[in-house]
């Protein structure tokens, strides 16, 4: 006859979970002396909270079923590490190894750009790109991620899309250091500016106060959830931060996406640029750039060999500063600004490319276009994104005198060098000083008054420009001399009883004595 079940044994043991959020499912077995399930036993079988600081909720008790009992809905109240215990009467107990529960993350949107584009035709794909900021994370913990989106606001399985990498500090290969059809956290780790189709997770790590702020992004593809029209959240899905090979957080935007099509509903974009390779690029429809843009994407050369669309592949990619978006037909506004973001920090750099009405010089009319993937292309001259040129500080003089040259300087600035002139206020109107564009400055002023001076910086292609601080100088007359020419014909000299011709210039108040003369 076989021995009855004198032990309790836990499998499948969560390592890991969420506050306030079901643990994944274990069961309880009824175990004979020798370790085989006792399939006569059905009593009831309890979950307690062994060590830990919370409380347990859930169906903590149930009847063995041919031994084993299945725990599919237990939760626990706080953060922290916990040991479960399970018991039954008459048995020995069994518990688990620690359990470490955490805060949920959070999201918070930095920079959601409105649409991205739905990817059915391979060569119509492009990225899409946001800045994010994860919090409720575990300080200085690195975790595994990939990136999504789904029209779902609960997910369980993995979010559709490919995804690119995007790290916070550059390594060998940059800052975006590749993209991948497959993602999984239990995948290989992905770099090297790699185009794959292989499973890969990209990694993140949490500063001391358990928050990360980044870029993400994703690739909308054939799948469903990208179809045009849908509104779709974008996900960033996560480990436990401890090496775990499976994902347990699933975070996700408060607002959604709009999907674009390019047959029906959107238009291909593309630019040239002075911009910073790995860069952000976003598009507005307004001058200031408030809201959410209508599009993100990042400036060439990221160093990674796409090789789907058709229309970005020629003219886009590799090819320095170059841009290339996707905007929706339905846009009364037009495209009205164009801006370059820090990859690393996420600021505004350079100068913003700007139009009030959309219609841009070369690019031309963003207002409503027409579907499509032949580009709207805005040349270098609609949108440099040069360097932003700094005026710096001017120093000088505060008085001085006419007709007298006086020495001013500038320090701490950059871009093309203007002097400028203004003998009305300190806020203008200015004129250029021809020919003046180096950093210092000799200047003479011929009439006595009160003049204001400052630098300007433009950048290289003269798009924008910034002022240094303004000089006030107040010139006076300068003093005169008055010279007195005298013409002396001639001395008598009493030695030689006769006249002596002469003729000398001298200043008023400094003739020496004639001594034995007689000026005539």
């Amino acid at each position: 006859m076989l021995a009855v079940a004198d032990h309790l044994n836990i499998l499948n043991a969560p390592t890991s979970g969420l506050v306030s959020t079901n643990l994944s499912t274990f069961t309880v077995q009824a175990l004979r002396p020798d370790n085989t399930v006792d399939v006569n036993y059905t009593g009831n079988i309890t979950i307690l909270v062994n060590s830990g600081p919370g409380t347990i909720s859930g169906t903590v008790t149930k009847p063995a079923f041919a031994g084993v009992a299945s725990f599919n809905d237990i939760q626990l109240s706080q953060a922290g590490t916990y040991v479960l215990e399970a018991t039954t009467a008459g048995l020995n107990s069994a518990l688990t190894g620690n359990i470490l529960i955490v805060t949920p993350p959070t999201l918070t949107e930095l920079i959601l750009p409105q649409y991205a584009i739905n990817g059915s035709t391979a060569g119509e794909r492009l990225q899409y790109v946001c800045r994010l900021q994860l919090d409720n994370l575990t300080p200085n913990a690195t975790y595994r991620y990939f990136t999504g989106a789904s029209t779902a606001t609960t997910l369980s399985g993995t979010s559709a899309g490919n995804f690119y990498a995007i790290n916070n500090t550059a390594g060998a290969n940059g800052y975006i250091v590749g993209q991948s059809s497959a993602k999984s956290v239990g995948g290989t780790l992905i770099g090297s500016d790699e185009f794959v189709t292989s499973n890969r997770y990209a990694e993140l790590t949490a500063d001391a106060n358990g928050s990360y702020t980044g870029w993400f992004s994703f690739v909308p593809t054939g799948n469903a959830a990208f179809a045009s029209g849908n509104d779709v959240y974008f996900y960033v899905q996560l480990n436990n931060g401890l090496g775990g090979t499976s994902v347990l957080h699933n975070v996700r935007t408060t607002n959604t996406i709009k999907m674009i099509a390019a047959s029906t509903s959107g238009r291909a974009v593309k630019g040239a640029s002075n911009a910073t390779a790995e860069n952000m690029i976003f598009l507005y429809d307004n001058t200031g750039g408030s809201g959410r843009p209508i599009y993100g994407t990042w400036a060439e050369n990221d160093g990674i060999a796409q090789n789907y669309t058709t229309w970005y592949n020629p003219s886009v990619n590799a090819v320095s500063g170059s841009w290339g978006a996707y905007i929706p037909t339905s846009l009364p506004n037009g495209i009205q600004r164009i801006e370059q973001r820090d990859v690393a920090t996420g600021s505004v750099i350079g100068c913003a490319a700007t139009d009030s009405d959309g219609i841009w010089p070369n690019a031309g009319n963003t207002v409503n276009p027409t579907s499509g993937t032949t580009p709207i292309d805005f040349t270098i001259t609609d949108a440099p994104l040069d360097a932003l040129p700094v005026g710096g500080t001017a120093s000088g003089p505060s008085t001085g005198n006419t007709n007298v040259a006086l020495a001013y300087s500038v320090s701490g600035q950059s871009g093309n060098l203007q002097w400028q002139l203004s003998t009305t206020s300190a806020s203008g109107p200015w004129t250029d000083l021809s020919g003046e564009t180096n950093a210092s400055l000799n200047y003479t002023f011929t009439s006595a008054g009160t003049y204001y001076l400052r630098v300007l910086a433009r950048s290289a292609s003269g798009y924008c420009e910034d002022a240094s601080n303004v000089l006030t100088t107040v010139i006076s007359a300068s003093a005169t001399s008055l010279q007195l020419t005298l013409a002396i014909q001639g001395y008598y000299d009493v030695n030689t009883s006769a006249m002596q011709p002469v003729l000398f210039n001298q200043l008023v108040g400094a003739l020496w004595p004639l001594k034995r003369m007689i000026l005539l």
